[in-house]
């Protein structure tokens, strides 16, 4: 795996995916909480529907890891983030977003507006940034007895 060993392209990078990943985050949850608002259903309905979503638990995690890998590089989160295991596993998961949503979703609903903006970034842009990052920006590559490791998390979530 070729990395780029620039520190200040590498940290640019994360902080835009990372901002983007927030970003998307927030519009998903404000779209979540005025539809359903306009339907009647209660706040904590809507914040533990949000979480419920593998695409959420992805994004955030993704928005998680560059921000404490980033910000905090020292602090356990940091270290932890920052191990090119978490890093894969990571990546596995968003990867997982984006190919499901494209084979098996974008065709059973129409997004418009903020939904759309929302959606476009948490299944597709996303995904292919945080690709990107783990192909070009990270200089270690993880090993395949990791793959079981990272699998548990997708398994937890399809077993809900």
């Amino acid at each position: 795996m070729i990395g780029i060993s620039n520190p200040a392209i590498k940290k640019g990078s994360g902080i835009l995916i990372a901002a983007i990943g927030w970003f998307a985050l927030i519009l998903q949850l404000y779209v979540m909480l005025n539809t359903n608002a306009k339907n009647a259903i209660a706040v904590t309905t809507t914040v533990i529907n949000f979480f419920s979503f593998f695409t959420i638990l992805s994004n955030l995690l993704v928005a998680i890891s560059l921000t404490a890998s980033i910000l905090f590089p020292n602090s356990k989160p940091g270290i932890f983030f920052s191990k090119p295991t978490t890093q894969s596993a990571i990546g596995l998961y968003i990867i997982i977003v984006g190919i499901v949503y494209s084979v098996a979703l974008r065709k059973i609903w129409n997004p418009e507006g903020l939904q759309l903006v929302a959606d476009r970034l948490l299944h597709d842009l996303i995904p292919l940034l945080y690709l990107f990052i783990g192909c070009y920006l990270l200089q270690k590559s993880f090993t395949m007895e990791a793959c079981t490791l990272l699998a548990y998390f997708p398994s937890y979530i399809s077993c809900l």
